[in-house]
């Protein structure tokens, strides 16, 4: 689907939307989550940010050539379909049905270069330290959600809107193929005014339709906030999808941990080409230090019997951090999971699961409810 026809068709259904004033169900009460505060589930993962953005760049290291890929924060999913585009186009002069592609990470940058790569019939090999559920991609709470251009120069800001635009075509194609976990999603975001500063992350905006209400079409709700029609990516469907179609594709897949890229590259034959999509590897494999973590949890309520009114309905998102709430839904019997996150701690590495973190955001959950809803 091309993008103009996209926002078209996001525009479209965002204008019978409103025009017919749909009242969205409560989000999960108090006594959901109060009742059931120690039976969730508490899931950690490490963002790999980058200091001045993500790195898409062509390397020569011992005369292999070397596109790299990663350092995309909290935009990984998002980004990641226009980001492997843009790597492939960098090298396109050098791609024909006897190149051979080596893939360094599994995570959704890696696995997407290799689905495009193979789709064009180039042969791939991908080495990864871990793979599918053991990765960051594969915990991730996916909203297609724009990277800010607001403050880059000219030139990288046309490059990253069309690595958006790239990624939002990709996504909106594969709505309507189910088994890849891609639907449209409103988004809320309660708040007493809008501000473009505080809509930052939506930006550009026509790519993300928003609107402003002056109370919320939430069941209960007395409180404002504006209404984000978007994307999101269901990473518990989509990277096992991904990894599938390269396995019926023939597309090895090698566990190993590199140490050093430019001793890695050594080993490779002169017309190899080699991705690196390594995200907070790149840090030790390529010596760079703007590579740094960036922890996120996730507490997750399974097993919970939602309503057909509420399953994959909206998400909710509130506060500075700003900490958010959505459903997924894995069966027919309407069981599905109540997941919490926000969490967005620069710096910390570490894997161990910190209650504290789980707890403030559901405390915080419970105050924005009873803040939000009509008295």
């Amino acid at each position: 689907m091309h993008i103009t026809v996209l926002i078209t068709t996001i525009l479209a259904f965002t204008a019978q939307l409103h025009a017919a004033e749909k009242l969205y169900p409560s989000p999960p009460n108090q006594s959901v989550v109060q009742n059931e505060i120690g039976k969730y589930r508490h899931i950690v993962g490490s963002r790999p940010g980058r200091e001045g953005g993500f790195r898409i760049e062509v390397e020569i290291i011992n005369s292999k050539t070397v596109v790299h890929n990663y350092g995309h924060g909290g935009y990984g999913v998002t980004l990641s379909p226009g980001s492997a585009i843009e790597s492939i186009r960098l090298v396109e002069e050098k791609l024909n049905d006897k190149s051979k592609a080596i893939v360094i990470g599994a995570g959704v940058n890696g696995l997407s270069i290799a689905y495009m790569l193979a789709k064009r019939n180039i042969d791939v090999e991908i080495i990864t330290k871990d793979t599918y559920p053991n990765i960051v991609s594969g915990v991730a709470a996916a909203l297609w959600n724009p990277y800010d251009i607001s403050s880059s120069d000219e030139k990288t800001s046309q490059r990253l809107y069309q690595i958006q635009t790239d990624s939002l075509d990709w996504f909106g194609g594969l709505v309507n193929e189910s088994s890849w976990g891609v639907r449209p999603v409103e988004l809320f975001v309660p708040t007493e005014r809008l501000l473009v500063s505080e809509v930052h992350f939506f930006l550009p905006f026509e790519q993300t339709p928003i609107k402003w209400h002056k109370t919320l079409p939430i069941e209960g709700f007395s409180i404002g906030g504006y209404q984000a029609s978007t994307l999101f990516i269901d990473t518990s469907m989509y990277m096992p999808k991904l990894m599938d179609e390269l396995k019926k594709m023939h597309i090895k897949v090698t566990q190993r941990e590199l140490k050093s890229l430019p001793d890695f590259v050594k080993t490779l034959d002169d017309d190899s080409i080699v991705f690196n999509a390594s995200g907070l590897g790149a840090k030790w494999l390529t010596a760079d230090d703007a590579v740094y973590p960036i922890r996120g949890d996730l507490c997750i309520f399974d097993d919970q019997k939602i309503s057909p009114k509420l399953k994959n309905d909206y998400i909710l998102m509130w506060g500075e951090r700003p900490d958010y709430m959505f459903t997924r839904v894995s069966n027919e019997q309407q069981q599905g999971q109540f997941i919490f996150g926000g969490v967005y701690e620069a710096g910390d590495d570490s894997r161990d699961i910190k209650s504290h973190y789980c707890e403030r955001t559901l405390k915080s959950y419970l105050d924005f409810v009873k803040s939000a809803s009509t008295e």
